[in-house]
């Protein structure tokens, strides 16, 4: 591949569900190179892999206990659009250009949980408890 490239492959998207319950070392897929990365100590962080160069690159996108899967995502794609305009998505951030993936708001946590919740059919304490 030319330098500037990410891989386009069909690849199984990751779930919520899954990315707790991953356990073993290793890297896990999300497709348009993003990576869910199980460090041997257990700890997990979302990678985004793409082309530079004709060197493989990886640029850390932080930790799943501060980064959400959509979160993830919508940086992974703003690396790749990066990396599509002919810039290096790991200087860029260096430089100011691009931001790592910001840490959820507690409301924007809370928000995101209720929905998660109301999507897997599990009510809430407060829903339980008459709301």
């Amino acid at each position: 591949m030319e330098s500037g490239k990410v891989r386009n492959q069909t690849i199984k998207r990751l779930t919520n569900v899954a990315i707790q319950a991953a356990s073993a070392p290793g890297r896990y897929p999300d497709g348009d190179g993003l990576y869910l990365y199980i460090a041997k100590g257990g700890s997990k962080l979302w990678v985004f892999r793409f082309q530079w160069d004709r060197k493989l690159k990886d640029m850390g996108l932080g930790s799943v206990r501060d980064i959400s899967l959509k979160a993830a995502r919508e940086a992974a794609g703003e690396a790749r659009r990066r990396v599509r305009d002919g810039k290096n998505p790991i200087i860029e951030r260096k430089l100011g250009g691009l931001k790592k993936a910001s840490t959820p708001t507690f409301k924007e946590y809370a928000e995101q949980y209720i929905a998660n919740a109301e999507g897997s059919g599990r009510m809430t304490s407060t829903e339980r408890n008459g709301g």
